[in-house]
């Protein structure tokens, strides 16, 4: 039975009925019934699928584990999406006073081709068919009209350059203590790139200005972050700023220069597109992160594309070395600017600053910030052991985890002291290095740290999760 089979004479309520809420609502009931077969179905099958491959593929204790993280995650993810369509459809309903019992008298009065009254106002719907978009919601209205505060996006920046930094120095004090993440340095520095992206689409000369400075300034982290992790893990070097931008050496200079070209492109693009479409839609943000991400992405392999032939073809050089050396860090790039423009849009249209947690959100806000102590106890106490400890490397700690422990501590503590920009700390902070640890276990992926690391990584995917859904859940009321 489809929606749109609904008309206002199947409900014994309907003469009441006002044209444009039922229409919306024939609408959104129509879109969660396909969100439901488009977006829960996958998720699940998906959630299923890797499952599968995890529990066949690695086996065991730890494979059985993975296994059920995947279904899990699969059956949270396709709830989220369920939920955020059926809001639409409850809001609407109770807008126009329908209940449980009202809709299944109108699905009978539907099998059986019977109505609950008759009259000549029972033809309007034909004569007004359901428009696409016909009613937005109070409170999606109301998330339209919010305005947006850049400012927050500068912030966000500003705190992106420091962890930049910060990771440096937390390397060179530690030295070979540590495992360093090449991948760490360019999340955080293609992060600053994906603030520049949303500042372009911002309207006014000044926000573009302050987009291009960081979009100047990300280019310059892009090309140390390839050199300054491997100088670290292996020559165990001390923080200057000679070692961290080399302009005297050629490959840093040639790397500088097809970084430099790649984050133009992108910035360009965005502003051309932000000139050509002047609508201030929903998905403004998302298509620019998109955008950018791309012409990174095939900027920086066309760049690179001598070097891969030549080094797929030296017979010392395998696959696995190629792709994790110079095609994963563009990828890790590239999606780190689109995933962080839409949080940071996100961030500057935060519709409250503050937020209430409460029941399992408040425990697990407590359990998690205990967490992020205990990391942070861990990373300095791995720093702080001699060199001459054996099996230093194999417990797979790495400084950037540093960084991790540190954002969700900020994070949490913030959301206990009910201040809701606490949750962009974890979700930028926690999800960038969460990012980096990926990549760095799936290039070692095997027996022992690698598949420990991907273990650790998976279930710490859950930590931005959870604190979303208790910030959420704080907001909805009873």
């Amino acid at each position: 039975m489809k929606a749109a089979d609904f008309r206002p004479e199947h409900f014994e309520k309907g003469r009441s009925f006002n044209r444009n809420d039922f229409n919306a609502y024939v609408q959104a009931s129509d879109k969660l019934a396909r969100t439901a077969y488009t977006r829960y179905l996958p998720s699940v099958v998906v959630g299923l699928i890797l499952g599968f491959l995890f529990s066949r593929g690695v086996g065991g204790f730890w494979g059985n584990i993975l296994a059920l993280v995947c279904i899990f995650a699969g059956l949270i993810v396709g709830a989220v999406f369920n939920v955020k369509a059926g809001r639409v459809v409850n809001a609407l309903a109770q807008r126009l006073g329908i209940t449980k019992e009202d809709m299944a008298r109108a699905r009978t009065h539907v099998k059986n081709g019977t109505f609950a009254w008759t009259g000549g106002e029972a033809a309007y719907i034909d004569e007004a068919p359901v428009q696409k978009d016909a009613y937005v919601p109070d409170k999606a209205q109301a998330a339209l009209a919010l305005p947006e505060d850049p400012r927050r996006a500068v912030w966000a920046a500003l705190a992106l350059t420091v962890g930049w930094f910060l990771l440096a120095v937390i390397q060179s004090s530690f030295g070979l203590k540590l495992l360093s993440s090449s991948s760490a340095y360019v999340c955080l520095s293609a992060a600053l790139l994906g603030v520049a992206v949303y500042l372009m689409t911002q309207t006014g000369l000044k926000w573009k200005l302050i987009g291009a400075v960081l979009g100047l300034v990300s280019a310059l982290l892009l090309a140390s972050s390839e050199f300054v992790a491997y100088r670290f893990q292996v020559l165990g070097v001390k923080l200057r700023l000679s070692l961290l931008f080399s302009f005297r050496d050629p490959n840093y200079m040639r790397t500088l220069g097809s970084t430099a070209l790649a984050v133009l492109l992108c910035l360009a693009a965005v502003l051309l597109y932000s000139a050509l479409r002047k609508d201030r839609s929903q998905n403004r943000e998302r298509l620019c992160g998109g955008i950018a991400g791309v012409i990174y992405l095939a900027v920086r392999l066309l760049s690179r594309l001598r070097l891969l032939l030549s080094l797929l073809s030296h017979p010392g050089v395998t696959t696995r070395q190629v792709l994790s050396q110079q095609i994963v860090p563009a990828l890790t790039a590239a999606l780190a600017i689109f995933l962080v423009c839409m949080a940071v849009h996100a961030l500057s249209r935060m519709p409250q600053t503050r937020v209430k947690l409460r029941g399992l959100g408040l425990v697990w806000a407590w359990l998690a910030l205990a967490g992020a102590v205990f990391t942070l106890f861990l990373v300095l106490r791995v720093g702080a052991v001699s060199p001459r400890v054996a099996g230093i490397r194999v417990t797979g700690v790495y400084a950037h985890q540093l960084i991790l422990g540190l954002s969700a501590l900020i994070g949490y503590a913030l959301l206990l002291f009910k201040k809701r920009v606490g949750l962009y700390f974890i979700l930028l902070g926690v999800g960038l290095m969460l990012e980096a640890q990926l990549v760095s276990a799936l290039s070692i992926l095997g027996p022992g740290p690698g598949l420990n690391m991907l273990l650790s990584t998976l279930l710490g995917a859950l930590n931005p999760l959870f604190a979303w859904l208790a910030v959420r859940a704080g907001e909805t009321p009873g």
